[in-house]
């Protein structure tokens, strides 16, 4: 006995967003086995229940896409690459080179990202495809339908539970990265808006489709007593229930686009039915209206107004460095404008791009439209904007000649679902996650369906016409083939991540014991070879191999490395490094091929600058110390080791610390520590030089330099510290209740208690001000904190 796939295709859709949104790789891979594994059991399942597979909209363009992803991939001849993709060729050729140009090379920038998107919306095509004919029969159809706006319901109801519990964990156990802000079981909230986005409609097409008819000649009380007496009501108000869940939801989660594409997506989707289905539109669309009033009252709009994407304007994850990120990306764009870099592979070509600091923080362009662009060039933008053509038109042709309401209210809501991710990608990256995607093509194969599929039939359930009777055939065969392939692939990752941590206990302060050598390279060799599109393993051998003094061998292993992804710019530099003995010029440029395309700058501005030291090139070391600071200011704490060695004067120092003010401050503290305080003073306060360039200024700046002041006892300083801190802050409560307790030590109680009032309108709890405040009041001089005598102003500060 064959099992029916319906079961398991329910269960994608339940575990694919509880399963943290599916943003993690292992949920993503069960995921594309569960999608396999239910459409071969469609396969032969599916002749016992009616006989037929139905062609399906867009199949061809979605198979052109994935065919084109799969030439991305495949490693082709260079002079094909130099002709398609001339930026490609240029990315691959320093490897090429190294190889004595024996090598092909593939189209993509990176092999193992495509592959893994390959597999992704692979996954998402069977799944559209198990649609169509899945929900073909209309009790399927009308299940689906519920389960799926249950499920949101669910979803919706637990985020807004967590979120009042515990809003920096999801399911209250797990931690979300600081750049992350989590709404129910997704990390980012703007992605559980969007999965919300696609549900509401299908909720207001419920509500509407159960909603009780009542004859408006009836006296009011009648037809109140109707309203809830007929058998439709139970339906109706459950289908309200679940349409203000999910709504306010959307509100509390404070996605600024998730809350206005719901909005304007209700009134589109009631547009839309007026024009099929008329009655009572006007008093549905008033209630939808005083329904969202009332939300935005609820939820106090001024609040929500001021935690809208916090984000956006905070964090820098996206803010006010989005606009900087889409001009990088169009600047990819203008280089790979036929075949893009490769799918999967923006957030390490954007880095060679940036014209902004802390760009690999930038997984997606925040623009799904402008990524299609970059990683599938006009090719690929072209083919995606096929299919989803063809599926809105097939859905707006074949509704035309439909009369079952049903059917009407479905397929608008899903139309206007996938309306509202189209908007919504214009400044976000949600179908770049695992669970919205595939919510995307779900909502896709429902509105072909929705719009042929028959309530009353002799012969065939649905309107799509039949395929060929050779179809079913070809269709296992592919989902035997897929299924294989993401075995492979996943399982081999899961291996060669296996034989990588067992590689890591090996060792012992980032050192392997002679004993434990070759066994290290052993579990290195056979973690390649279950994830032979991953270069890390290669690398890891060179870098063993080095340290053998096996330089020949390393560098192959580091040519292979680099081979596999020729963005890692550390590659480059152990390869130049190893060449350095035999060809110092060749050496030279590999150097710089390495620091020019580093996904980190972190990885590679120590050694680069190390390089040009050692061969006496004092000036470009400079500007490489200079650009590193410049794109991350973190990086100070690797490089003074550098600057103490190499013995940089003032000037040359304030080059290379630039305008970075934690640079100028954490290079002061490390001078603080080797005890030239003269000269930390200058690069502590030098820092605040470039506070009106900063995009955001940070309480730290001034705290940093009021202890330096403050531990020298020098009471002047501290206090011209303070004073310009409230002025540049004034909204930092510690500083005004700094200058408080300096005034009162000084004896200027009214002044006192302005800055200690000051605090208590920004800090109403604070009950040490509280009774700092009542013990002026009393005239008490107890003093809690206490500076150094101040030379001069001790009885009279001047004002």
């Amino acid at each position: 006995m064959i099992l029916s796939p319906f079961p398991l295709y329910v269960l994608i859709l339940i575990f694919t967003p509880l399963a943290f949104g599916a943003v993690d790789p292992w949920a993503m891979a069960i995921i594309q086995v569960m999608v396999a594994c239910s459409f071969l059991l469609y396969c032969f399942h599916g002749r016992r229940e009616s006989g037929n597979v139905y062609q399906v909209p867009g199949t061809i363009p979605l198979l052109l896409f994935l065919l084109w992803i799969v030439l991305q991939l495949l490693p082709l001849p260079p002079s094909l690459v130099h002709f398609l993709s001339p930026a490609g060729y240029e990315v691959y050729r320093p490897v090429h080179d190294l190889f004595d140009g024996n090598r092909l090379m593939p189209i993509t920038v990176h092999q193992k990202a495509t592959a893994k998107e390959l597999l992704r919306l692979t996954a998402y095509f069977f799944f559209y495809y198990l649609t169509v004919q899945l929900l073909s029969s209309k009790e399927r159809l009308r299940k689906i339908v519920k389960i799926i706006i249950w499920l949101a319901t669910f979803i919706g109801v637990l985020a807004i539970v967590q979120q009042l519990t515990s809003p920096q964990k999801i399911y209250w156990f797990r931690f979300v990265a600081t750049s992350g802000h989590p709404f129910g079981p997704w990390p980012f909230h703007t992605n559980f808006a969007a999965f919300m986005e696609m549900i509401c409609p299908l909720a207001l097409a419920l509500f509407l489709y159960y909603r009780p008819s009542v004859s408006s000649n009836e006296s009011l009380r009648i037809r109140i007593a109707s309203l809830f007496s007929m058998p439709a009501s139970s339906s109706h108000f459950l289908m309200g229930i679940s349409l203000v869940v999910i709504a306010a939801s959307v509100f509390m989660s404070l996605s600024r686009s998730g809350i206005i594409i719901v909005c304007a997506a209700s009134i589109f989707y009631m547009f839309q039915v007026s024009t099929k289905r008329t009655q009572d539109i006007r008093l549905i669309s008033t209630i939808l209206f005083f329904s969202g009033i009332l939300l935005l009252i609820w939820f106090k709009w001024d609040q929500v107004s001021a935690g809208l994407d916090p984000t956006l304007h905070q964090t820098g994850r996206v803010g006010e460095n989005l606009l900087g990120v889409w001009n990088d990306a169009l600047n990819i764009i203008r280089n790979f404008p036929i075949t893009g870099t490769g799918f999967g592979t923006f957030p390490l070509v954007l880095t060679g791009y940036s014209t902004i600091s802390q760009t690999a923080a930038y997984h997606h362009a925040h623009n799904d439209y402008i990524e299609l662009l970059s990683d599938g060039g006009v090719i690929g933008f072209i083919l995606v904007g096929w299919f989803i053509l063809a599926i809105m038109l097939h859905g707006w042709k074949m509704l035309r000649r439909r009369k079952d309401n049903y059917a009407i209210l479905i397929t608008f809501a899903a139309g206007t679902g996938i309306v509202s991710m189209l908007v919504h990608s214009l400044a976000d990256f949600s179908l770049h996650n695992g669970a919205v995607g595939l919510y995307f093509f779900f909502v896709c194969g429902l509105l072909v369906a929705a719009v042929n599929t028959r309530r009353h039939f002799r012969t065939r359930p649905s309107m799509l016409p039949a395929a060929g009777s050779g179809r079913k055939t070809v269709l296992t065969l592919a989902t035997l083939i897929f299924l294989l392939v993401t075995l492979l692939f996943q399982g081999g990752r899961l291996m060669a991540r296996r034989h990588y941590t067992e590689y890591l206990h090996l060792q012992t302060e980032e050192r392997i014991a002679e004993e434990d050598m070759a066994t290290a390279v052993d579990l290195l060799v056979k973690a390649g070879k279950y994830d032979p599109l991953e270069g890390r393993y290669r690398a890891e051998i060179g870098r063993l191999l080095t340290s053998q003094d096996q330089p020949e061998e390393a560098l192959e292993q580091f040519k292979i490395a680099a081979y596999r992804n020729p963005l890692a710019g550390a590659y480059f530099q152990q390869i130049g490094m190893l060449l350095a003995a035999k060809d110092p010029e060749k050496a030279k440029k590999i150097m710089a091929e390495g620091y020019a395309r580093a996904a980190s700058r972190e990885e590679v501005v120590v050694p680069w600058a190390l390089w040009l030291l050692e061969n006496n090139n004092r000036k470009q070391a400079i500007e490489v110390l200079k650009s590193g600071i410049d794109f991350e200011p973190t990086l100070i704490t690797r490089i003074i080791p550098i600057l103490k060695n190499y013995s940089f004067d003032q000037q040359e120092m304030t080059t290379i610390l630039s305008d970075s003010i934690e640079a100028w401050i954490e290079y002061g503290k490390y001078l603080e520590e080797q005890g030239d305080m003269e000269a930390a003073e200058f690069y502590r306060r030098g820092a605040l030089q470039f506070l009106d360039s900063a995009d955001r200024i940070k309480p730290f700046y001034f705290d940093q330099l009021y202890e330096f002041y403050r531990h020298r006892k020098n009471g002047d300083k501290a206090l011209s510290v303070l004073r310009r801190a409230v002025e540049k802050l004034p909204g930092e409560p510690m500083f005004h209740e700094r200058l408080g307790d300096y005034y009162r030590q000084a004896g200027i109680a009214y002044r006192a208690k302005e800055e200690y009032e000051k605090v208590l309108v920004l800090m109403p709890g604070n009950e040490d001000v509280r009774r700092k405040l009542e013990e002026l009041r009393r005239g008490s001089r107890f003093d809690t904190f206490r500076l150094a005598p101040v030379s001069g102003e001790e009885n009279g500060i001047q004002q």
